[in-house]
């Protein structure tokens, strides 16, 4: 009984060891002349540490991970969207978005994960989606 219970405690202390923990910035801003949003994912741009590259929601459009189009239109948003893949909420800043009266907002969220490719699952560019689909 007490070689079960040392092989269990160690066995959750093994794997507690291999989780890493993950961030990403979801950062945004209002578009001039409108009442949208640009929304950024940000994982980081060092190539050793990034999950995905910059994900520019606007231009880039997510989709999941059976093709379809995700929009993102606010902050709310894309956090609801990154909570549904298990982003959990740490803080939340603004800065100047360059000379002018503006703010880019920014929302720190991470993910505990043994990989790079399980912390990144469900966040698909187009490209990446279509190669899913193949």
């Amino acid at each position: 009984m007490k070689r079960l219970l040392f092989l269990l405690v160690l066995s959750v202390c093994i794997s507690a060891v291999q989780a890493r923990r993950y961030y990403c910035v979801i950062k945004g801003w209002d578009k001039p002349f409108g009442n949208k949003m640009t929304i950024v994912l940000d994982f980081g741009k060092n190539p050793a540490l990034r999950v995905r590259p910059n994900i520019v929601v606007s231009e880039t459009e997510v989709r999941d991970n059976e093709g379809k189009f995700r929009k993102i239109y606010s902050m709310v948003d894309a956090m609801n969207y990154m909570s549904q893949f298990g982003w959990t909420f740490q803080q939340a800043y603004t800065t100047p978005l360059s000379d002018a009266d503006e703010v880019v907002e920014k929302w720190v969220l991470y993910k505990d994960a043994e990989t790079k490719e399980e912390a990144s699952e469900g966040i698909y560019t187009i490209e990446e989606a279509a190669k899913l689909s193949e």
